[in-house]
């Protein structure tokens, strides 16, 4: 039985808006996918579609300290389950705290079961970028003493990689770091069957700024926002100095009250007037909305702090839509298993038990997450600064790949992505990102990704 492999036109716009397209849509028509925590039933010709998990109701109320040891066991019991294997077993490391963790008890793992403490890997870049974090990791692994292998790629590589990446992923995503994630997981495959990472604790944990902004929300005064007079104070600033753009889209969110709009706005990649300026289709998020909505519907619990409930729906949602399905699908391009110990289900549970003054604060993320690290790790490993396997992808395209990226979107006319897209759209935001001296690398990075696929979706239908 043949598929339409014809791009879902409300796909690309939940693309270009959240970076995924969330379950059960996928990008291509005839294509839908089972969501996260469902299961398809079929019996005597009939099929039921249902979800068998629950949200976590219960909230502990122990102190801090005992929460501390109790997470110390958790999180040591799902990496020893994650390392059981009769294959040898590596550890992905970055030079930021979570995949440091995971190293430092799978050492201990390692040593309690009288066997060789797991080898770590790292990719980083030739050249002096600081997006390399081969250093950083090279130190963490000496304070573990683990052994430690690392691969430097160049932008060659990854120009030749960048095809072979879009065919094994099917779907555009737009996380920039697909691109290391390839030669890392291939160059691992040589020493190791399986890898733990340290995927997955910026959601349960609250690691990332939209959490802390909705928090902030509930302290700024009523008059502020509801008449405007904040996002006022936004352009007043913008004007004067370059704001990024993951901090616009935040800021600008907070005056938005109904919560499934709000929490869209803050994770939003390409704001409407540019989709409407790319695209020849928009239905201005109605999906991405209809998406949160089913989640919040399924918690169910309207009594949790909207911070809380943003945590929650982005584990369920982005996790599993667009970090998980990617690692996945490019860890077995080389037939590596890559294991997040970090979402283990009972561990998972376990934290969203945990009163959220816990996990995150005005100044402060993934609070009792850090003072566990704080016992494994020196101060200058967990405080050193986020870079979340940060690729240079802007930097780029505007120069060393600049020509064959005009070549590759514009040398044309029928070119099949400009069925879909508006040619002068295209140009315009091209120019625009030509003379722009900020560096917005997952905006970037979607919009390459997008032509990569469609020529990949043209040359599958020639």
């Amino acid at each position: 039985m043949g598929f339409d492999l014809s791009p879902r036109k409300e796909s690309l716009e939940t693309l270009l808006t959240l970076g995924f397209t969330p379950s059960p849509q996928t990008v291509f028509q005839d294509i839908v996918r089972l969501p996260p925590g469902h299961q398809l039933i079929f019996y005597r010709g009939q099929k039921e579609e249902r979800c068998y998990i629950k949200p976590q109701k219960m909230t502990i109320g122990s102190p801090k300290e005992v929460i501390l040891q109790q997470y110390q066991r958790y999180l040591s019991d799902a990496v020893k389950r994650q390392m059981i294997s009769d294959v040898p077993v590596g550890v992905f490391l970055s030079g930021g705290v979570d995949s440091a963790l995971v190293a430092a008890m799978a050492r201990d793992a390692a040593v309690d079961n009288g066997v060789d403490v797991p080898t770590a890997f790292t990719v980083g870049f030739e050249g002096d970028s600081n997006a390399c974090e081969i250093d950083d990791a090279a130190e963490t692994a000496r304070i573990l003493g683990l052994p430690h292998k690392s691969i430097r790629v160049d932008t060659e590589q990854l120009w030749r990689n960048f095809s072979k990446i879009v065919n094994h992923l099917e779907e555009p995503v737009a996380s920039p770091s697909a691109l290391a994630l390839w030669d890392l997981v291939h160059f691992a495959k040589k020493d190791v069957t399986v890898v733990l990472a340290g995927q997955g604790s910026d959601e349960p944990w609250g690691g990332y700024r939209r959490y802390q902004l909705e928090l902030y929300r509930g302290m700024l005064p009523n008059s502020l926002w509801k008449k405007g007079r904040y996002l006022s104070l936004l352009d007043d600033v913008s004007e004067k100095v370059q704001i990024p753009y993951w901090a616009q889209r935040a800021v600008s969110s907070v005056p938005i009250e109904e919560q499934s709009k709000r929490f869209i706005e803050s994770y939003t990649i390409f704001p409407n007037k540019i989709r409407e300026q790319i695209l020849k289709s928009n239905t201005n998020g109605v999906y991405p909305r209809e998406c949160v909505e089913r989640w919040l519907n399924w918690l169910d619990m309207k009594h949790l702090h909207p911070t809380e409930q943003m945590m929650r729906i982005d584990t369920r949602m982005q996790l599993a839509d667009d970090f998980l399905i990617y690692g996945d699908k490019i860890s077995m391009s080389s037939s590596l298993e890559m294991r997040v110990p970090m979402l283990d289900i009972q561990l998972v549970s376990f934290i969203e038990s945990i009163p959220l003054k816990f996990r995150i604060g005005r100044r402060r993320t993934k609070i009792l997450h850090k003072m566990l690290a704080e016992t494994f790790l020196p101060s200058e490993i967990i405080n050193r600064p986020k870079k979340g396997f940060y690729v240079p992808i802007s930097d780029w395209s505007r120069g060393i790949w600049k020509d064959r990226l005009e070549e590759k979107i514009f040398s044309r006319q029928d070119a099949l992505h400009f069925s879909y897209l508006h040619r002068n759209g295209v140009h315009e935001f091209w120019n625009a990102l030509q003379s722009s001296k900020q560096s917005n690398d997952r905006q970037t990075f979607t919009f390459l990704i997008l032509i990569f696929w469609f020529e990949w979706l043209e040359n599958r239908k020639s």
